[in-house]
């Protein structure tokens, strides 16, 4: 069976998170506008702090993550090159892996499509207001992380109570695992804690 090369590959999720960029653009505009913290009140952008650029970094590594490998769940095989699906393999020989092992079942494989159609959008949206400090990214930030914590639910479940991993594994794995739990918590406190996050909203004289 003939498959793209890593080239190949990288033009196709480039071409993909453009035209997902722009779709959102024109869907959520009126949604965004309607959400605006702000609401007509002048505002004055934050430096990016510690925190953003984390956040930032976070969004930006997880969107490969989740077209390149846990989408290999969802997509068909012909679209990956094969080195890809040879790490995955390694991967889950190595740690044993219940998560991503081939093939899925039907409620990790609707995990998946969640992240692949819902998250993977919404990450690059997040990196958009981060780097240019839109304050309307609040709400669906909230969303977001109630989500994804929502999801790992059965997810952490079930790397400590599926046959296969041994103990170490499990350690391991929950180590792997855990920044997808630690960044929707940080994020989802700052954008509760924080009115308008990356603005400061000025008085009015």
């Amino acid at each position: 069976e003939a498959r793209i090369t890593p080239t190949k590959a990288t033009i196709i999720v480039t071409v993909i998170m453009s035209g997902i960029l722009g779709m959102l653009q024109r869907w959520f505009q009126p949604l965004i506008d309607g959400i605006d913290p702000l609401q007509g009140r002048a505002a004055k952008p934050t430096p990016l702090t510690f925190a953003d650029k984390c956040h930032y970094a976070f969004f930006a590594s997880h969107i490969p993550i989740s077209i390149l490998f846990d989408g290999q769940s969802l997509i068909p095989q012909r679209f990956f090159p094969q080195f890809l699906f040879d790490m995955n393999k390694n991967y889950i020989d190595m740690l044993h892996d219940p998560i991503v092992a081939l093939p899925a079942p039907a409620w990790i494989t609707s995990c998946f499509a969640c992240e692949m159609f819902l998250q993977v959008p919404f990450f690059a949206v997040a990196m958009y207001a981060i780097k240019n400090r839109k304050p309307w990214i609040r709400i669906p930030g909230i969303i977001y992380s109630a989500h994804a914590l929502s999801l790992f639910v059965p997810i952490g479940t079930t790397l400590w109570t599926a046959a296969g991993p041994s103990f170490q594994d499990r350690v391991i794995l929950s180590f792997i695992y855990s920044p997808y739990i630690i960044f929707p918590l940080w994020f989802l406190a700052k954008m509760l804690l924080e009115p308008t996050p990356y603005v400061k909203v000025e008085a009015v004289e």
